[in-house]
């Protein structure tokens, strides 16, 4: 090593271990904290970083609208399923947008879901549809709105009248151009 880097390594690490040194004081200081504190202020400090890492933040409640209908599951699953299919999939909007679903009837748990979203943006879901039996002429219908822009109460309002009567029910919407 050269005169001068040896010079330079010597001080900073002087500055690190010298008695008096911010690293000596921090010890020090952390020191006079008692040791279940400090591991409780540890774990507080990470649940509140891993929180905000894992994307913990609060989100506002989204509308949910829970109904029974005097059909069998199967058959309130297709209604849905034709409600999303001609106002949403089919249906022609302004600039192009384009709305697509994800389907799926699991016969094993007994629970058909439709789930609703913009073209490019499927992570987005707008609009839930979960249904499952409550009988064996009956089932139960959940529906989960956004909460934004035409995603709102008479959404839900179209869904359960579709669902019910057997008969796609398209609200009135501004950007839409056609009914599908």
């Amino acid at each position: 090593m050269s005169a001068c880097r040896t010079l330079t390594h010597s001080v900073s690490l002087n500055a690190v271990i010298h008695p008096s040194g911010p690293v000596r004081r921090w010890r020090l200081a952390a020191a006079r904290i008692p040791t279940m504190l400090r591991a409780s202020l540890c774990a507080g400090g990470l649940l509140v970083l891993g929180g905000c890492a894992f994307g913990g933040s609060e989100e506002a409640p989204r509308p949910t609208l829970t109904f029974e209908t005097p059909t069998e599951y199967t058959a309130a699953y297709r209604r849905a399923r034709e409600y999303v299919r001609v106002c949403h999939e089919e249906a022609e909007f302004r600039y192009g947008v384009r709305y697509g679903s994800n389907r799926s009837l699991v016969d094993k748990t007994a629970t058909g879901e439709l789930k609703v979203f913009k073209v490019p943006e499927e992570r987005r879901i707008l609009e839930s549809i979960r249904v499952q039996p409550a009988g064996p002429r009956a089932a139960n219908v959940t529906i989960v709105v956004d909460g934004e822009g035409k995603w709102d109460t008479q959404e839900m309002a179209a869904a359960r009248a579709s669902i019910e009567s057997a008969t796609p029910v398209c609200r009135e919407d501004a950007d839409r151009l056609s009914r599908g």
